[in-house]
């Protein structure tokens, strides 16, 4: 990429509009969001939802108690759902407030004092 420019006065007019032509945007490209399995991965990762994972497998294979063991475990699903929708909402309404930002170009020419 060969672009000539001067310290003080940057680039020209011209030049400003043939370079995003020519390379496209000066904008970083969008993350993709992460998958499913990575958002439930990062829920179980609290250590809120480790203890109720521990809690709910000491029940069941230690004590042998089924139903709290189920319950434990059903507490810990329903913790991951809510925790994963909740996620997918939040980066809904950080997609949709970017979305609504406002990237207006202003353009002053210099003026020599």
């Amino acid at each position: 990429m060969d672009v000539t420019t001067h310290v003080s006065a940057g680039i020209s007019d011209t030049e400003a509009a043939r370079l995003p032509a020519e390379h496209g945007p000066n904008e970083l490209p969008e993350p993709r969001p992460p998958s499913v399995p990575i958002r439930v991965a990062r829920q179980l990762a609290d250590p809120l939802s480790i203890l109720l994972l521990i809690a709910g497998l000491v029940t069941l294979v230690v004590l042998r108690e089924v139903p709290e063991g189920a319950a434990i475990l059903a507490i810990l699903v329903v913790n991951v759902v809510i925790g994963v929708s909740q996620e997918v909402k939040a980066e809904q309404a950080v997609r949709s407030l970017r979305s609504r930002r406002s990237c207006a170009i202003s353009y002053a020419p210099f003026i020599a004092a």
